[in-house]
């Protein structure tokens, strides 16, 4: 009978998401320190980075040349590059003020969270792509995702009814910013302005008659769908639409 080597667990990789997350590991740092070079310190910086070269140019030697530190000196205190993006996310969504509790008028509060969350979103036009592709775990998105289900918390609703409302209109923003975003950059690119922002080949299409409703969307409308009151509008009927489900059951 041969011996078996024990089977022995093996510690999760620096920033896996096996082991615990950024926020916890931060927090158990040892207290009493007092060094030049600190979370929010590199945070703050890649933020920088962020708003001035775009997320996708960050990394440690860069984040290390704007704190004029050393590469090491910032792996000590952020270990890897997905923690620092983590990082950078709920930072940045801790620019999403909220009051400290919901008013009591559900649909004021969530207007409200809507109005704040894109003009965050429109603030670091990078922030859509990391809600995209990266968990939002951090302490301000989940602060701000409470504040949400406690605005529609007195509606006696279930749970999950209220989770479809708040992340409507969390989609309903994200979608209308990515838009705004998007229709920005494509008017750089072409080095046009809204006057001009119909190709030929669609104004080819309408002239076909097949297309009547586009047609007069374009000879009517300003333009894309973009703008503080066509933004306010949407919501409204996204509120509107949760206000009519909600007046047979109560």
């Amino acid at each position: 009978m041969t011996n078996k080597t024990p089977r022995t667990k093996t510690a999760p990789r620096k920033g896996s998401s096996c082991g615990p997350l950024i926020w916890e590991r931060i927090s158990q740092r040892p207290a009493g320190e007092s060094p030049s070079i600190t979370v929010e310190r590199i945070v703050r910086a890649a933020t920088r980075l962020a708003d001035r070269e775009g997320v996708e140019k960050i990394s440690m030697r860069s984040l290390a040349s704007e704190l004029g530190c050393g590469v090491m000196s910032v792996y000590h205190y952020v270990p890897s590059k997905a923690d620092l993006l983590d990082l950078l996310l709920d930072a940045a969504m801790g620019g999403v003020e909220l009051p400290e509790q919901p008013s009591g008028d559900w649909r004021a509060d969530l207007h409200t969270v809507g109005v704040r969350t894109r003009a965050c979103l429109k603030r670091h036009p990078w922030l859509t792509g990391l809600l995209h592709s990266r968990p939002a775990f951090g302490p301000n998105r989940l602060a701000q995702f409470e504040f949400s289900l406690a605005a529609v918390a007195g509606l006696g609703l279930d749970i999950a009814t209220m989770h479809r409302m708040v992340a409507s209109v969390f989609v309903y923003t994200m979608g209308f910013v990515m838009l705004e975003l998007s229709e920005a950059e494509a008017l750089r690119r072409a080095r046009y302005g809204k006057s001009k922002a119909v190709p030929p080949y669609i104004r080819r299409l309408i002239a076909t008659g097949a297309f009547p409703h586009l047609e007069r969307l374009l000879r009517e409308s300003d333009g894309p769908p973009t703008g503080d009151a066509t933004f306010g509008d949407g919501l409204e009927l996204v509120l509107e639409g949760m206000a009519a489900l909600l007046k047979p059951s109560r």
